[in-house]
């Protein structure tokens, strides 16, 4: 992992953040039920985040095609777990019990890039205490609901993130891509209010959107 001037982080390939690393098996993980579903629980952006995630999406799209993010991907978030279920029911029902006892922030600190043949382009966000006390809460309570889990909550160099372009930005690209987002920059700080559930099939859908 490196932080080059400007505050981008690269990635390298094979580094432990990867979204997909880390799955753990559960005590149904022997049932190939092809009605399992893929899942995460997320926090969706909003105010000036937001804004930003759609700018940087949106002026891709214009400058050099790249849209797969911005067409098929559902509104800009952090991913916190994810993995498969057939009862995201009782998840959903936990997560409508969960509440802060405080307002909780966290803070965008610049762009991201995990280096694969398929590169990835995100925005980044402290990696905060609550942050991880809140993915372990919720790794913690809706286990006995997932028949797998893509994420350990034992992952200290965890970093929140949401993706701004992926699958059709190739290596060939990236330089480009970097450039065309370098002038669109901002720090905030962004009010943690919502969680929500997104499925993963052919496309990304938020299933539901949860005030907290």
């Amino acid at each position: 992992m490196r932080i080059l001037d400007k505050g981008l982080l690269i990635e390298s390939m094979f580094h432990p953040n990867s979204f997909h690393h880390g799955r753990v098996g559960l005590n149904r993980i022997e049932n190939n039920n092809n009605m399992l579903k893929k899942y995460s629980i997320a926090i969706p952006l909003n105010s000036e985040a937001y804004n930003f995630a759609k700018k940087c999406q949106q002026r891709l799209h214009n400058s050099l095609s790249i849209s797969s993010i911005l067409i098929n991907n559902s509104d800009p978030h952090i991913n916190l777990i994810a993995g498969s279920t057939n009862n995201i029911d009782n998840v959903i029902g936990l997560l409508h019990k969960t509440s802060f006892k405080h307002k909780q922030f966290t803070d965008f600190i610049g762009l991201g890039v995990l280096l694969t043949p398929d590169p990835l382009i995100y925005m980044r966000f402290t990696n905060s205490v609550f942050l991880r006390e809140l993915r372990k809460y919720l790794f913690t309570k809706t286990l006995p609901f997932w028949d797998t889990l893509n994420n350990s909550v034992d992952d200290d160099v965890w970093i929140p993130k949401s993706t701004l372009a992926y699958k059709d930005l190739s290596l060939n690209e990236l330089s480009k891509a970097l450039l065309c987002l370098e002038k669109i920059n901002i720090k905030c700080r962004m009010e943690i209010t919502e969680l929500s559930v997104i499925e993963f099939t052919e496309n990304e859908r938020e299933v539901v959107r949860i005030n907290i």
